[in-house]
């Protein structure tokens, strides 16, 4: 009794496990029998819309329809759609799948028939580059009407369809830059995208902020040195002019009988030796000053300036550590 007993549980177990085999088998199936009925009257419906001329609401359909059942047939429709609807570039993409579709199903028509149809629609496909004027900085990215463009897809000639689209390169949340450009049917544009980049003020700021504190120091100091030289070259000119009054005056005076012209003329000789002596001086010193000022405003060393000024009848004389 126990072995008959034993045997009837093993029986149901056992037809337990088909009955469940069954269903785990059977379930697939229908989901695959229904996209397969969902695909077929979308394809339909594709075509009748196409037969309408309604080739955009045809694409959709077909697109639906190849979602839920991708076959060879359904994806040429789809590309067919496109391309009446003037979706040049997601048509040329599709026939370019179902190119690779047919070699790899070994599909011979259906691959003649994707390569006569690139090839006519090819030189209609509008075709849009994207350069970058300057290096990207890290963590920036170009987006392609909101999608991001791989790196290496700069400075290729991308399709697109007709229409208008947008180039936006980011910085995280920073706009760096953005254009719109209008591709036409067999177009061929180019969007150079161009940004400011960082200054090494931003990047190494606490050698930009002494920078920044030292340059009008060293800017003032070049104005007084620039102005010392001026003066001295004044100074050096007067100086060249007494000497010379002097001397004609000495020729045309033999024995000191000089006239009242004369005497005056010695009187302006003297005059311009005292401006010329103080013009160098006053120089001198102005380049002295000047040199310090702007030595001191670099701050790039730490060292004490030192400068010494020596003036003397008719020279000038300048020494200093720096």
């Amino acid at each position: 009794m126990a072995s008959a007993g034993g045997n009837r549980s093993v029986v149901r177990l056992a037809q337990a496990g088909i009955v469940a085999l069954w269903m785990s088998a059977a379930f697939p199936v229908a989901a695959d029998a229904t996209s397969k009925a969902a695909a077929d009257e979308l394809f339909r419906q594709a075509v009748e819309l196409a037969g309408r001329g309604d080739y955009d609401g045809a694409a959709s359909r077909f697109k639906a329809s190849y979602d839920a059942d991708p076959t060879l047939g359904t994806l040429l429709g789809l590309a067919m759609a496109e391309q009446r609807c003037g979706k040049l570039a997601s048509s040329y993409v599709h026939y370019q799948e179902l190119l690779d579709l047919s070699r790899r199903f070994q599909d011979a028509e259906r691959e003649r028939e994707a390569i006569a149809r690139m090839e006519a629609l090819e030189p209609q496909v509008p075709r849009l580059t994207v350069r970058a004027a300057a290096p990207l900085p890290r963590g920036g990215r170009v987006l392609l009407d909101a999608s991001p463009l791989p790196a290496e897809a700069l400075g290729s000639a991308l399709p697109v369809d007709p229409g208008d689209h947008l180039v936006v390169v980011r910085d995280g949340e920073r706009e760096l830059f953005s254009a719109t450009v209008r591709a036409a049917p067999g177009s061929r544009d180019t969007v150079v995208a161009r940004w400011a980049t960082a200054s090494p003020v931003a990047v190494q700021s606490g050698v930009a902020e002494r920078g920044q504190r030292s340059s009008p120091m060293r800017t003032t100091g070049a104005v007084v040195a620039g102005s010392g030289v001026l003066l001295s070259a004044a100074g050096a000119y007067l100086w060249f002019r007494s000497d010379r009054t002097y001397s004609d005056v000495s020729q045309r005076c033999p024995g000191e009988a000089c006239t009242a012209g004369d005497l005056d003329r010695i009187d302006g000789g003297r005059s311009q030796e005292g401006w010329g002596r103080l013009c160098m001086i006053a120089g001198g010193v102005a380049m002295a000053a000047g040199v310090v000022v702007w030595a001191w405003g670099g701050g790039k060393e730490k060292r004490e300036s030192s400068v010494r000024v020596g003036v003397g009848p008719g020279n000038l004389r300048l020494t200093g550590a720096f």
